[in-house]
């Protein structure tokens, strides 16, 4: 789903999230050269790029100052007292089978095929949404196949 296909009342929602602006991010352009260059000059015992002209850091503020998302405010992640499969049903309205479902992780096929934009699920598929562009585009994991809940 891109930004430009988002239910009107869906917008309101991820407004509301603070990762509005992150939306976006599906729409850029990657430089595979540019990211090259920049693994090439990366020091990991110092986390710096190195460039002729100096050496710089990519910080937290930088990221946030780019993607347009807050630094400040409620913590989105908090101690998780809940099953699994309950936590999906309390978040996402919906019950999900058990290959589904790695510990508190969900698989990023089963968001994507299972929630569909109508009035009276907009508030899930919102959420479903702000998962899968946290955990599939700002901060994927190696599996590449689930989003952390």
């Amino acid at each position: 789903m891109n930004a430009k296909d988002l239910h009107p009342r869906m917008l309101i929602y991820l407004q509301q999230s603070g990762l509005f602006p992150a939306i976006f991010v599906c729409g850029f352009k990657v430089y595979l050269a540019l990211i090259q260059v920049l693994i090439e000059h990366w020091r990991p015992k110092t986390h710096t790029i190195h460039f002729p002209s100096g050496e710089t850091m990519i910080t937290l503020e930088d990221v946030a100052y780019q993607l347009g998302v807050p630094m400040n405010g409620a913590h989105v992640v908090r101690q998780n007292n809940y099953e699994p499969k309950t936590l999906v049903y309390e978040v996402l309205g919906k019950v999900s089978l058990s290959e589904c479902i790695d510990g508190y992780r969900v698989r990023m096929t089963w968001l994507e095929s299972e929630f569909q934009v109508t009035n009276d699920e907009v508030i899930f598929v919102s959420r479903t949404y702000l998962l899968r562009l946290i955990g599939g585009i700002l901060l994927p994991n190696k599996s590449g196949n689930f989003a952390h809940t």
